[in-house]
């Protein structure tokens, strides 16, 4: 090859160095375009991992209201057991226990209907600290129901 080269003439080793540095030059602007499109990725990759999180975190967002929602959805439920169930047992107690007129309003019903909202109130009367002392003795009224459901 040296021989070869030896016997070129100057313009034959012109050209070919032209053509070394051409490809030369073709390498490294391949090169840049290369490390240029590897940026471009990176920098895709960079902003799909940041959607990824923003994804993530809204989701764990989602979570913790979804979460709280639920908590004070249980405890209005919760609540509303505490005042509602009270309110009931004041009202039942009322229609038994509440006078004359609301015992006339008993007297079409049967023996088993008594005995059945007798069964309802006196438990929930019976050391209730909203009723904590009522007006008739529990446990007369109780023996009251026994006896009506052993007649009927």
């Amino acid at each position: 090859m040296i021989k070869l080269l030896k016997k070129q003439t100057f313009q034959q080793r012109s050209i070919f160095t032209m053509v070394f540095a051409a490809s030369t030059m073709v390498f490294v602007v391949a090169t840049k375009v290369f490390v240029s499109l590897s940026m471009v990725f990176t920098i895709l990759t960079m902003v799909f991992a940041i959607l990824t999180m923003v994804f993530v975190v809204s989701t764990m967002v989602f979570v913790v209201l979804t979460t709280v929602l639920v908590t004070l959805t249980m405890v209005i439920i919760t609540l509303t057991t505490v005042f509602v169930v009270p309110t009931m047992v004041l009202v039942v107690s009322t229609m038994v226990f509440g006078g004359e007129k609301m015992f006339s309003s008993f007297k079409t019903q049967s023996a088993e209907q008594l005995v059945t909202i007798a069964g309802a109130v006196i438990p929930d009367l019976t050391g209730n600290p909203a009723f904590h002392a009522p007006t008739v003795d529990l446990k007369a009224v109780q023996a009251a129901a026994d006896a009506l459901a052993d007649h009927r």
